[in-house]
C-alpha cells in the first residue's frame, strides 16, 4: 500500500499475524517525544481495521523521527 505516512504494510496473515504497519519517519500511532513510548509499529487482523487507523497517524518528534 502506497502512502506517506507508511513505511511498510506487512501482510503476515500466512503467519496468523494479520497485518503489520510500520510508520514513516516522522509519524507514529501515537507520537511522543520519548522514541521508547512513541507507537511505531502496530498488528491488524483485517485490512480493513489498518486501514481505518491510517487516520490516527499523527506527526512525531521523538528521535527515531528527527533524527537528534
Amino acid at each position: 500500500m502506497k502512502h506517506r505516512k507508511i513505511l511498510h504494510w506487512d501482510d503476515e496473515r500466512q503467519y496468523g499475524n494479520g497485518f503489520m504497519i510500520t510508520t514513516a519517519k516522522g509519524w507514529a500511532f501515537y507520537p511522543d517525544p520519548d522514541e521508547n513510548i512513541a507507537e511505531h509499529f502496530k498488528g491488524f487482523d483485517t485490512a480493513k481495521e489498518a486501514r481505518a487507523e491510517l487516520k490516527y497517524i499523527k506527526p512525531c518528534t521523538c528521535k527515531r523521527c528527527t533524527g537528534a
